[in-house]
């Protein structure tokens, strides 16, 4: 059955001294990296057909351990940095995995969490090709694995990194952990091309801007959130370059900060899924009028359906055991140009005295208040009320408060108006760098 190891050998075999990962500066071969990732895997042996958490702060062991996993017949699952000894044993008991691997420079540990591992139960055909899990947001707050098989990533990374323009000489920025599903898929498709990832923890522009120009880089994929702390720093590159996204928080002045200090730039921004893959994307051009709602046309082989205002995806590259077509619950429908017009998640719908509001219109038309330079809108629960708006906002340095009150009343009409506006210094992410929600409720909370 192939996997990522499989597909690491390779290509370590056609181009062995090639960069396959740059962490910051220091330059790791395919060879290298097939080296580490032999050397790992060793540490398993005799462990064969396990669920197994991999858990490590260094970004190039969760890679190898990732690939070793794969090598040895398990199936790896990336934990994200933070997670306490608690949070791992219920995460592992909920999705009944069998043992947590960590990794560091010092030292490496396997604990079994299940007290008898067995093999994977493969029950059914649909099941015998999972090489891999990842972790998404789970209904009763502990985080549900999503389960894949090689081909449902792989066998869409012709059409992906055609879009995405990744070549054998490419070399693809990203910023922060593998354990964050796209920044591993990005890797798996880099791997894929031929191409280099250029890796790096620091949260720093000057830094990556340092990057760009001593390593070439070709391709940058960021969320919207950190691709506006690169525009913002004011440096200014002239070669082409490649740029990724999630469309619905790209604003206009994100964009314009952008082709300020990348002129020659493509920029790509697209609409996905974590139960399936990528499934629709849009070129951003300079001066256009932009619609964040507008996430463009369908990647090839991908079909999109309108179902009772719900958007449906009929797909061969998703999780074992989803149900094609498959929705997620996001609102939408299909313009006369065939573009999706994304309205919004099912769970960020308001519905206010019978009138509908959407969370994300009303945040869309926020970030194009010209005093506001970051916007987040959210459901709250009120007790008397039920569900009220709660609008989480960076302003310009020096605007006042009562100005920006007084655009945001101007703008929305009555039942959109946010009953409670919060104006912060910036808005909190989380670990894999999207606005932190959690953080953001307890601070409601407390008002």
């Amino acid at each position: 059955m192939k996997n990522f190891y499989e597909l690491l050998k390779e290509k370590a075999a056609i181009h062995p001294a090639k960069p396959a990962l740059f962490i910051d500066e220091k330059s790791i071969s395919y060879n290298e990296l097939l080296d580490i990732t032999d050397r790992l895997s060793e540490e398993l042996d005799g462990k064969r057909g396990l669920k197994l958490l991999i858990f490590s702060d260094e970004h190039l062991h969760q890679l190898a351990g990732f690939l070793a996993a794969q090598k040895n017949g398990n199936i790896p699952i990336l934990l994200h940095k933070g997670i306490s000894s608690e949070e791992k044993r219920q995460i592992a008991t909920a999705n009944r995995l069998h043992g947590c691997w960590q990794l560091s420079k010092s030292c490496n540990r396997f604990e079994s969490i299940s007290n008898e591992p067995k093999l994977c139960s493969n029950s059914n055909e649909e099941d015998a090709d999972v090489v891999m899990g990842v972790l998404s947001s789970g209904s009763t707050g502990v985080p549900k694995v999503l389960y894949r098989s090689y081909f449902s990533w792989a066998g869409f990374f012709p059409e992906q990194n055609r879009i995405f323009s990744f070549k054998e000489d490419s070399r693809i920025l990203i910023h922060g952990s593998f354990s964050f599903s796209g920044n591993l898929n990005i890797m798996m498709a880099a791997l894929f091309a031929g191409a280099a990832i250029v890796e790096t923890t620091a949260l720093s522009a000057r830094k990556w801007h340092k990057l760009i120009n001593e390593l070439k880089i070709t391709n940058i994929y960021m969320v919207p959130t950190k691709l506006q702390i690169l525009g913002k720093a004011g440096y200014t590159h002239n070669t082409p370059i490649n740029i990724m996204s999630g469309s619905q928080l790209i604003t206009e002045k994100c964009r314009d900060m952008l082709f300020r200090s990348f002129p020659r730039m493509r920029f790509i921004t697209y609409y996905g899924s974590s139960e399936l893959s990528y499934i629709s994307y849009k070129e951003i051009r300079p001066k256009e009028k932009l619609q964040p709602s507008n996430v463009g046309l369908p990647f090839g082989g991908i079909k999109i359906y309108i179902v009772d205002g719900l958007i449906y995806v009929d797909t061969p590259y998703h999780i074992n055991g989803a149900d094609i077509p498959f929705t997620s619950g996001d609102a939408g429908f299909i313009n006369e140009h065939g573009q999706l017009i994304f309205e919004g998640r099912k769970d960020y719908w308001i519905n206010k005295g019978g009138y509908k509001v959407s969370c994300q219109k009303i945040e869309n038309q926020l970030l194009s208040i010209e005093a506001i330079e970051e916007a987040l809108v959210l459901p709250v629960n009120d007790e008397l009320r039920g569900q009220e708006i709660a609008a989480y906002i960076v302003i310009n340095y020096g605007t006042p408060e009562k100005s920006v009150r007084h655009d945001i009343r101007k703008m929305l009409p009555p039942t959109e108006v946010p009953e409670n506006i919060y104006f912060l210094n910036e808005i909190p992410l989380n670990d894999r760098g999207k606005p932190d929600k959690e953080m953001l409720s307890a601070l409601t909370a407390k008002y």
